[in-house]
């Protein structure tokens, strides 16, 4: 990936272009093991999201070029530089993230930086990018190892989806097909954001943009900069992306489960049907929409194919505008997501 610069990029992961992305993996089999594994089979302990930003603790770090040498300057923005490294240990390439270091006297700033690396690695699971070390500088920088991702964005691997469903002007059985792939992707989400639920975490910007997909079937769920302690109120720091967010958090700064259920039931609209997220030139104009429910419709963008009414109740349901008739967690979306490939009946 060539050098590039956008003023989005903070502490998101960047990708590296693949080929196809196709996935092969089947997550549509019943989760069983869910109800075969107790509790005390596994560690529930809530994330932390306390952390010591002292210059103290800071200079206990282990310096980054002892472990990694610098290959390129993959992205950089407001916040930090993103570089492709490899590790002197392990010969593995990997992703180093750098705070600019005229943020490095910012308190807050050092403090989110922080809070990001100790949170994300708290998150142990296949979806969700491993981060290596958090290490320092003789400068007293700092720097997040972590996982290098190879693959496309969801949003890419959307707009890609249609780009080749009118090129090629498929057949109602490669459409069905090729939906239940995309749902398989959808599920991996889930299952990490259920997971991330499970310990206390709201990832707060769920979004094709922060989803990669590998050629695979590796599906990652990016960018956890902004994701809070599940019940708290943000309102007076209400940061993520207005098209998925619900009413109650726009208004309010509510921050809970369903939060990240109606950002997925967005996301699913887009990876069913195809059509784009809520547009507005303003956040006051996405978020009027949101108000209103002036959604794009759960009907697909191909002429002529149709969206099953069961999937699109699904959809309706994940992003209703009111909480009461939302899902109230993510596996119950997931949960219906299933029952509607095995032709079972849906709850919605």
């Amino acid at each position: 990936m060539s050098e590039t610069t956008n003023k989005n990029i903070q502490f998101t992961q960047v990708i590296t272009p693949s080929g196809d992305t196709t996935s092969t993996s089947t997550n549509f089999a019943p989760k069983g093991a869910r109800k075969l594994i107790k509790d005390s089979d596994v560690s529930t302990q809530p994330v932390m999201f306390t952390v010591d930003s002292s210059m103290e603790f800071r200079r206990k770090l282990e310096y980054t070029d002892k472990r990694y040498k610098r290959i390129k300057l993959m992205a950089t923005g407001g916040y930090g530089r993103i570089f492709m490294v490899e590790d002197n240990v392990l010969g593995r390439k990997a992703v180093v993230k750098s705070l600019k270091e005229e943020l490095l006297e910012h308190p807050d700033i050092v403090r989110k930086f922080l809070t990001e690396a100790k949170l994300n690695a708290q998150l142990d699971h296949p979806s969700i990018v491993t981060v290596f070390s958090l290490d320092t500088d003789s400068s007293d920088g700092l720097h997040m190892a972590m996982q290098l991702i190879n693959g496309i964005t969801l949003k890419e691997y959307l707009a890609r989806t249609l780009e080749e469903h009118q090129k090629n002007n498929w057949s109602n059985t490669q459409t069905t097909r090729l939906l239940q792939e995309r749902l398989e992707i959808f599920l991996h989400i889930c299952d990490a954001i259920d997971y991330s639920h499970s310990k206390g975490i709201i990832h707060c910007d769920i979004k094709p943009d922060n989803v990669m997909i590998g050629r695979y079937g590796e599906v990652y769920v990016m960018d956890w900069g902004i994701a809070a302690a599940d019940g708290c109120n943000r309102k007076a720091n209400l940061d993520g992306t207005p098209s998925y967010m619900p009413p109650e958090t726009l208004r309010d700064g509510v921050t809970n489960m369903q939060t990240d259920v109606f950002a997925l039931g967005m996301m699913l609209n887009e990876v069913v049907t195809l059509r784009p997220p809520i547009q507005g030139d303003t956040p006051q104009e996405i978020a009027k929409k949101i108000y209103s429910g002036d959604y794009e419709p759960s009907t697909s963008i191909l002429p002529g194919k149709k969206i099953p009414a069961s999937l699109r109740a699904i959809i309706e349901k994940a992003r209703h505008g009111e909480p009461d008739v939302r899902y109230k967690r993510v596996k119950e979306l997931a949960e219906d997501i299933r029952h509607f490939h095995f032709d079972q009946e849906v709850k919605a």
